[in-house]
This record gives C-alpha cells, sequence and structure tokens, in this order.
C-alpha cells in the first residue's frame, strides 16, 4: 500500500474515532452562525451546536485559515440537498 494511503487510513481512523464519540448520539440544539471576529476570519461560519455543548464550525482547511461551508444532503431522497454557507 502507498505511503500516503496508509496516513489517509491511519487519519481516517483516528478522526473518525475522535468526531464519532464527539457527535453520535447527541441532539442538535442549535443551528446558526458564528461571527468573523470570534474565529479570526473574514466571513460568518455556520455552526451546529450539541446538547452537550458540542460545537461543530465549518472551516475552509484543518487549519482554520477561514470559515467554509457545509453540504447537507437529507435521508429523505425527495428532499434537494442544500448548503449551509459561509457568509
Amino acid at each position: 500500500m502507498p505511503r500516503d494511503s496508509i496516513r489517509a487510513q491511519v487519519a481516517m481512523t483516528t478522526f473518525g474515532a475522535l468526531a464519532e464519540a464527539a457527535i453520535v448520539g447527541k441532539r442538535i440544539k442549535h443551528v446558526g452562525w458564528v461571527h468573523p471576529d470570534d474565529l479570526c476570519v473574514s466571513h460568518y461560519a455556520p455552526i451546529i451546536i450539541l446538547e452537550d455543548d458540542t460545537q461543530i464550525v465549518a472551516m475552509s482547511d484543518d487549519e482554520g485559515n477561514e470559515a467554509g461551508s457545509l453540504a447537507v444532503a437529507p435521508g429523505d431522497e425527495n428532499e434537494p440537498p442544500f448548503q449551509l454557507p459561509r457568509i
């Protein structure tokens, strides 16, 4: 297996486990946008806050250089996909 593939597999396994522990089974209590000043970026970033106050903020990259957007694909195939954009 190529070295990059092994590195990617390890990262997905590690961060996947962290994300699953932080998110799975928790209810969403709020969806909104974070003010750019709060993140030191130039756009409002979508945020999802869970019942235990875990915050999921869309960032454009893993260094947090800018706000990002979230793509949402509803489970009902009759509902169209949409985005929570950065503003």
